[in-house]
């Protein structure tokens, strides 16, 4: 993996390192600006990915510049924001023991653009392996070499349920960590798969962290029953208008798969690995 410094200086502005992506790649910031900057092929992938759903109207950051610095690529883009709707949604959950109306308004708001975008990247071919190897199937198998034949079994039973869903663009890791009141950030696990994936999985999210500051994360933030009703109604109503099934209607099937995609890789943090494996072994039980 390429040695970051912690500046560079790339059309005479002064870039600080923010963080190193799993990728490889790393990322800078200067202002109201930042730069994505890492080998060639790593940066061409996910500048291509980039401008295919900027294409599509995903909320992504505006691009501002590409080149090469000293032998690796970048592409810098402008801010989408100074806080994340993650760390919004604590502190609001800190203060009042929810995510105020407020917030979640801009947040179903972008969350809503990113569903419609992503329905224009619907395909009718399906390509179920892209699918297996995006949510890291192969390796929970591996983790949990005691259960692989009931997570097979279970994936198998969702697989052909989801075949009621077109393909398309997935982001991977869509949160509100990586959303921000203006768009969304952190392409990099993006992968083709059943549309519905990202957006099916939000409303269930927090219940892969545990309620106590105990463990190595937690959960920071709670939509109030309203706000999840409407979160999950908004969705089904842009599905409905594409003649698409409602996505409530496979939430399990969504809560699975994207459970999956968290529980694995976790040996950094054991507590929170063995939580999530827990979640895994009651649904398939």
């Amino acid at each position: 993996m390429t040695d970051y410094n912690k500046l560079v200086k790339i059309n005479n502005q002064n870039y600080d390192l923010v963080d190193v992506q799993r990728g490889g790649s790393a990322i800078y910031k200067n202002g109201s600006t930042y730069l994505r900057i890492g080998s060639k092929e790593k940066i061409e992938v996910d500048l291509a990915l980039h401008k295919k759903m900027e294409t599509f109207g995903f909320p992504v950051a505006k691009l501002i510049s590409e080149g090469e610095h000293e032998g690796l690529q970048y592409f810098i883009e402008e801010s989408l924001g100074e806080d994340c709707f993650g760390r919004i949604f604590k502190k609001e959950t800190e203060q009042s023991g929810y995510v105020s109306d407020k917030s979640f308004e801009i947040f179903l708001d972008i969350a809503l653009k990113f569903a419609t975008a992503q329905l224009k990247t619907a395909s009718a071919i399906k390509d179920w392996e892209s699918f297996r190897k995006g949510i890291h199937l192969d390796i929970i198998c591996q983790e949990l070499p005691d259960e692989k034949e009931k997570i097979l079994k279970r994936y198998q039973q969702i697989e052909e349920r989801l075949d009621a869903f077109p393909f398309g663009i997935l982001h991977g890791d869509f949160t509100p960590f990586n959303i921000y009141p203006k768009g969304i950030i952190d392409l990099e696990d993006s992968f083709q798969g059943p549309i519905g994936y990202d957006i099916g999985a939000l409303p269930e999210l927090q219940t892969w962290f545990p309620e106590t500051s105990d463990d190595e994360f937690y959960r920071v933030y709670k939509f109030t029953p309203e706000q999840r009703t409407r979160l999950i109604e908004s969705v089904d109503n842009v599905y409905i208008n594409q003649n698409l099934p409602k996505i409530s209607g496979f939430q399990e099937d969504f809560d699975f798969t994207k459970g999956i995609w968290f529980a694995v890789r976790m040996q950094h943090l054991p507590k929170l690995q063995q939580f999530r494996y827990e979640i895994l072994r009651n649904l398939i039980s």
